[in-house]
């Protein structure tokens, strides 16, 4: 099997992909945070813009950063209405009380230390301003069927693991927003699970090209390929289960 990583135009395809995972819940949050079209906006690790130019769209004047300098260029060959830049999350090149909203999407688990992202957050947030938390997976909780596919949830996790993830961050939202007490009337919530019963033939040869890669050196390539062919098989009989919880979060920082 192949397990060349993506171009950057199958990358920018993938995050469209997550963003129709999280569009519901985006759709709540976002009405929850009654956006003003005068509000300065923030996405912290923007990628290649997938929801940062829908948003753009409708919401007030957008920003955007990411610490890939090709997801940022990304934007910018794609003409993103919003400011995109490439910075550091740990260093947000902004001065304090400048957004009234910030928000990322499948991020923090891939930050080493969250709470200092938090912590610049909430530097450039204006009081009374938001933060929304719009995903973030918990590969602890989750559900393979049928069974021999379970071995698959166990390799990801090391290999997220290797990569530098943190798997679990989906249940340490709470502990970690609840360290900061400058944060009132928070919610803390884990999407439901929706699928069709047989997905897009070309979704799937992506989500199996990731697999393939991350999963090199950690399990056999005969391994590999024959969980490939159990989930293929189940995908087409409709019987495949997969279900990640992945949580969400709504906070606001206190006026006083």
């Amino acid at each position: 099997m192949q397990t060349e990583m993506l171009t950057i135009d199958q990358w920018h395809q993938r995050f469209l992909q997550q963003a129709s995972w999280t569009a519901q819940t985006r759709r709540y949050l976002l009405e929850k945070a009654e956006i003003k079209v005068t509000d300065r906006i923030l996405e912290v690790g923007c990628g290649t813009g997938a929801i940062l130019g829908e948003l753009a769209k409708h919401h007030g004047l957008s920003f955007g950063i990411d610490r890939a300098h090709q997801y940022i260029d990304y934007c910018q060959k794609l003409r993103i209405k919003p400011h995109v830049a490439t910075a550091d999350a740990y260093r947000l090149p902004f001065h304090e009380y400048t957004f009234d909203l910030v928000f990322c999407h499948y991020f923090l688990l891939w930050t080493e230390l969250p709470e200092k992202i938090v912590a610049e957050i909430r530097r450039v947030l204006k009081p009374g301003g938001k933060l929304l938390v719009f995903a973030e997976p918990d590969y602890g909780g989750r559900i393979d069927h049928p069974p021999a596919l379970e071995a698959l949830g166990k390799a990801q996790i090391g290999s997220l693991k290797e990569q530098g993830a943190n798997p679990f961050m989906g249940r340490k939202l709470a502990g970690l927003i609840s360290a900061f007490p400058e944060f009132e009337h928070t919610e803390i919530g884990i999407m439901g699970y929706q699928a069709g019963l047989r997905q897009d033939p070309a979704f799937w040869e992506s989500e199996w090209q990731i697999l393939a890669h991350d999963l090199d050196g950690i399990l056999a390539p005969a391994e590999i390929e024959k969980l490939r062919q159990i989930d293929q098989s189940a995908r087409q009989t409709g019987s495949r289960v997969l279900f990640v919880p992945t949580f969400f979060l709504y906070t606001e920082l206190k006026k006083g």
